[in-house]
């Protein structure tokens, strides 16, 4: 997992096989970030192979957390192995953040 700072946006960037374990690793940095002055958290998941559901809890989670409290937590890029993820968009009102 590569991070990048610019000012108060921070980009994960993430690659290969998101499995239970990186999954761990993964919503460990989000809390750590959660817990920071970040305002916008991109996630970059181009270079993903695989998203097991507890990654993609990891995602819809800090997206509904960040969003509570003002900020944004949203998927940037997608690898054509994980494509799906912009049709999680399904509610205009509340929307899933993606770029």
């Amino acid at each position: 997992m590569k991070h990048e700072v610019n000012g108060d946006i921070h980009e994960l960037a993430l690659s290969g096989r998101l499995d239970s374990n990186e999954a761990k690793k993964f919503a460990t940095k989000a809390e750590d970030l959660f817990g920071s002055s970040a305002r916008k958290v991109v996630v970059n998941l181009e270079h993903v192979t695989f998203l097991c559901s507890a990654a993609l809890r990891v995602i819809v989670l800090n997206h509904k957390k960040f969003k509570a409290d003002g900020r944004q937590f949203v998927v940037s890029k997608t690898s054509k192995d994980v494509d799906f993820m912009p049709r999680l968009e399904l509610d205009p009102q509340n929307g899933f953040g993606i770029n």
